[in-house]
C-alpha cells in the first residue's frame, strides 16, 4: 500500500492526474463458467437452434462459453451476436428442403439484408467504438442497423411477393 501512495505522489509531482488504482478482475470460477453456460448460452443457443437436440445444443454452449476465455472484453458483444447469428442461421440451413423451396425468396434474402449488415456493424463498433464510430453515434448506430435491416428485409420480401402474385 505504500508502494501505491508513493506511485501516485510521483505521478502528482510529475504533473499527471492520478486516477484510481486499477485492480484486476479475479478470474472467473470453473461453478461460474458453468452457471453462465446454463442460464445465459444454452437457453440463447436452443432458442436459436430449436430443431436441434438439446444434448447437442449443451455441447455447442459449452464450446461457445470455453471459446468466450479467449476473446478480448472489447469483442466480447460482436462474439455473442456473431455466435448467435450462426446459429440461427444454421438452423436455417437444417430446414427441410421442401420449406426452403417454399420460400426461396426469404431463405435467400434473410442472411444477406438482415444478419450481414447487423454482424459487420457489431464488428465495427467494436474495434472502431472509440474513433469514428463513437462520432457516428456509436452504440445507437448498430441498433439503428437492426431495425433499418429488418425492415429492409420485409419490405423487400413484401414487394417480390407482391410483385409475384400480380403475375400470375
Amino acid at each position: 500500500q505504500q508502494q501505491q501512495q508513493q506511485q501516485q505522489t510521483n505521478l502528482l509531482e510529475a504533473g499527471e492526474e492520478a486516477t484510481s488504482i486499477t485492480t484486476e478482475e479475479p478470474e472467473p470460477t470453473l461453478l461460474g463458467y458453468i452457471i453462465f453456460c446454463t442460464v445465459f448460452w444454452f437457453p440463447l443457443l436452443k432458442a436459436s437452434l430449436m430443431n436441434v437436440n438439446s444434448k447437442f445444443v449443451a455441447i455447442m454452449s459449452i464450446c461457445v462459453t470455453s471459446g468466450m476465455t479467449y476473446i478480448d472484453e472489447r469483442y466480447v458483444f460482436a462474439y455473442v451476436q456473431s455466435i448467435l447469428l450462426i446459429a440461427f442461421h444454421t438452423n436455417q440451413l437444417m430446414l427441410p428442403l421442401e420449406e426452403k423451396e417454399k420460400s426461396s425468396y426469404e431463405y435467400m434474402m434473410l442472411p444477406l439484408m438482415s444478419a450481414l449488415p447487423v454482424v459487420l456493424t457489431g464488428w465495427i463498433e467494436a474495434m472502431y467504438c472509440t474513433a469514428f464510430y463513437q462520432s457516428l453515434g456509436g452504440h445507437v448506430l448498430y441498433d439503428a442497423c437492426i431495425i433499418v435491416s429488418f425492415l429492409l428485409y420485409y419490405i423487400s420480401c413484401y414487394r417480390y411477393h407482391r410483385h409475384h402474385h400480380m403475375q400470375q
